[in-house]
């Protein structure tokens, strides 16, 4: 039948539909797949935390006492800061206390003792016979660092290839026991978030914010790291750039200070206190724009955030900062946390720091009543401003942490949608009703109309709900936070782009903020005919937008300039310890001519970095069967079937294949399945080709039913309408 075919995983749509959307979901390794367990050290010898190929000591110039010549205080206050206390060796003086016997903590089944023996702290699993050589819990781990001081010490235990890994089995100092830092949750070898896989490996997680010029080191051919860094912990130098010159002057009698921006200083605390992608390899410093080295995780990733802007899972503060009115009224973390010692400028626990403007109007701020205003008694755990605006949430099981998106409770929207509120929090023993009822008496629901558009919109995207458009546009037009403008870009790029959506986005790539631009761009990727757009965006001034149309190019096959191409590379190269990264950077070498047993290993590689996702598994097997090799393809998502049998994407997978190699009945069968298993949430192409592959069948009438159904949640699609000609009359 001419003109009638399947949207095929072999050329990715990009004759039909552009790109095969990639979500960026969890990334994760089972490392010991290859190697095996490092050896017990002969008489368990103590082995030491070190920077590759030396390095690990500071220069006289960058030492803290250096700079405590002339900033004694700042010294001061900066030894007992968490900054200070980041990152450590294992010390018998600090750990003992940890590792005494008759000790012992239970992860997932397996039970641990800490122990010391000798001169070493290890973390021995306890007789499990079922266990082999190779398992990454077999054999005794040695304790050989540590990450933080308070609420909670994490433990490095090495692994094979150059790797230091965040072990689960985490110490409570103030409860002087140790716990399972994932809080019981059950993970597997070979998951993200399992201990031993790549979501809890320090080189690229966790070092770059905890130690002092950390230089991640990571060789993609060998898989290995080599990672150095001049000093564990943080220490001046990571937060102040030109420090060596600025000693000298200082010695010389002509001091002279780089002046930075307020948000210049924001923006490198932002540097560690953000959850975001890497563009750059460790190499952003003080005074550099942060959107030249990192793109800020923002509310359109499901299960970041709760819909009314609250976080849900770890955002280490910074993009809910810029989410909310103080950070949008121009407000900085200086303005309220002292930088040496971290802690705040006034006293939090009596309002002083709230009140030292929203009393005085300072900084533009609303002059509020303390007692009107919180309808609580002065001094009442109710009056604390930060009970109610920065909601606590315990994060690793024992680390509570405040909101800094200064969100208002509203149980309203506990009772909608199911969000936290912080007056039922504290009100435990009274329904949601009575709180919904004095909040609606206090501040009046309709002061609250424009959040809960919000919450209530983002919530409905969630569900998959593509309806909630119009209100994302209404959203859109009335915002005048740029970050949040850019999260309703993040949304418009998952949803049929309509007229009003073009429009938007032209605003948008005239936006002040890099990042709404760089979102612009990335809708502009699933519109056809954008060339042209897309290319002037190569030329914009900042990184992140830069990359978000090199991207959309390289997606089109499209030739990049040679200078954007070698950013473009590097940003691969940065990330290809991550399996969404690696699969584009094997994507990139294959266009450029890389041999195929060289491009099927990274392949490989990439799904098994997170085994977890049946998203990396279709990206892994799409890849290996356009290099040829379908079997493999196949056996890849059939193993992801087995761990995830619910998951639509890589059933439609099979179908792929099973078209592609004319079993029909098996196609038709998997396409069933795939829908059956997503639902509503089923894209338009998972439809065209189960009618496709009935039409080619000659199930007819079948195929009209699947059509009729698929027009009804796909209206507007051109794509399935052009298959009614192939249908008989009704």
């Amino acid at each position: 039948m001419v003109g009638l075919a399947f949207f095929s995983h072999r050329s990715l749509w990009t004759g039909l539909f552009g790109l095969i959307i990639i979500a960026a979901l969890g990334l994760s390794a089972w490392w010991w797949q290859v190697g095996g367990v490092p050896e017990l050290p002969a008489q368990w010898a103590p082995i030491e935390m070190a920077s590759a190929e030396g390095g690990g000591t500071l220069p006289e110039w960058a030492s803290p006492e250096t700079c405590g010549e002339c900033h004694a205080k700042a010294l001061r206050d900066w030894r007992n800061s968490h900054h200070a206390k980041a990152n450590r060796s294992v010390s018998s003086a600090q750990d003992a206390g940890a590792f005494k016997r008759g000790q012992s903590v239970t992860l997932g089944g397996i039970t641990y003792e800490p122990k010391r023996v000798g001169g070493q702290m290890w973390i021995i699993p306890q007789d499990r016979p079922e266990l082999i050589e190779g398992h990454p819990e077999a054999g005794p781990l040695p304790a050989v660092g540590v990450i933080g001081t308070t609420p909670l010490r994490q433990y490095l235990v090495p692994g094979p290839g150059g790797r230091w890994q965040t072990h689960a089995a985490a110490y409570d100092p103030a409860q002087e026991e140790w716990f399972d830092v994932q809080s019981g949750e059950p993970r597997q070898i070979g998951d993200w978030g399992h201990w031993s896989g790549q979501g809890m490996n320090w080189n690229a997680n966790c070092a770059w914010c905890h130690m002092t010029d950390y230089r991640k080191r990571y060789d993609i051919g060998q898989d290995r790291y080599r990672s150095t860094w001049q000093a564990q912990a943080i220490s001046c130098i990571q937060c102040h750039s030109g420090m060596k010159t600025h000693v000298a002057q200082a010695r010389a009698g002509e001091v002279a200070s780089a002046q930075l921006t307020a948000v210049q200083h924001m923006e490198n605390c932002a540097s560690c206190h953000s959850r975001r992608e890497e563009l750059t390899v460790n190499d952003f410093h003080a005074g550099e724009r942060y959107e030249d080295h990192f793109r800020l995780s923002l509310a359109d990733q499901p299960g970041v955030y709760f819909p009314d802007g609250q976080a849900r899972d770890e955002d280490f503060v910074y993009a809910s900062f810029r989410y909310s009115k103080m950070g949008h009224a121009g407000l900085t973390c200086l303005d309220c946390h002292q930088p040496h010692h971290g802690g705040t400028v006034l006293p939090a626990r009596n309002n002083a720091l709230c009140l030292n403007c929203h009393q005085t109007g300072a900084k533009g701020a609303v002059i509020i009543d303390e007692s009107a205003h919180t309808h609580h008694a002065s001094g009442s755990t109710g009056s604390l401003c930060i009970n109610c605006h920065m909601p606590q949430r315990t994060y690793m099981d024992r680390d509570p942490r405040r909101d800094h998106g200064f969100t208002s409770p509203d149980p309203t929207l506990t009772r909608e949608l199911g969000v936290p509120n912080a007056c039922s929090q504290c009100h435990e023993d009274q329904s949601l009703e009575w709180a919904e009822q004095w909040a609606d008496t206090w501040y009046g629901a309709e002061r609250r109309g424009f959040e809960r558009l919000r919450a209530q919109t983002l919530h409905a995207l969630e569900q998959g709900d593509a309806s909630a458009v119009g209100s994302l546009h209404e959203l859109y037009a009335q915002d005048q936070n740029a970050y949040w403008r850019a999260t309703y870009l993040g949304w418009m790029r998952q949803l049929p782009i309509d007229r009003q959506t073009v429009q938007q986005v032209r605003q948008a790539l005239a936006s002040d903020l890099p990042l709404e631009r760089a979102q612009a761009v990335t809708v502009l990727a699933e519109l056809p005919g954008t060339e042209a757009q897309l290319g002037a965006a190569l030329d914009d001034p900042v990184r992140v937008v830069r990359l978000s149309a090199a991207q959309a190019l390289v997606d089109r096959q499209i030739t990049l300039p040679a200078a954007v191409a070698e950013e473009y590379e590097a940003y691969l190269e940065v990330n290809a310890d991550r399996p969404l990264g690696l699969w584009r950077y094997a994507q990139w070498t294959q266009a450029h001519g890389e041999d195929t047993a060289t491009l099927v290993g990274l392949y490989e590689r990439a799904s098994r970095l997170d085994n977890d996702s049946p998203q990396i598994a279709y990206n892994a097997a799409v890849a290996l069967d356009g290099l040829g090799k379908a079997d493999r393809a196949e056996a890849l998502l059939k193993r992801s079937r087995l761990k995830h049998p619910d998951a639509g994407l890589t059933a439609f997978g099979l179908g792929l294949l099973a078209a592609a190699e004319q079993q029909s009945e098996d196609a038709i069968a998997y396409f069933k399945l795939a829908i059956e298993q997503n639902g509503e949430a089923s894209p338009e192409r998972w439809y065209y080709n189960l009618v496709v592959a009935l039409i080619q069948q000659g199930r007819m009438q079948e195929a009209r039913q699947w059509l009729e159904q698929a027009l009804q949640q796909y209206p507007q699609s051109q794509h399935l309408r052009q298959l009614i000609r192939y249908l008989p009359p009704a």
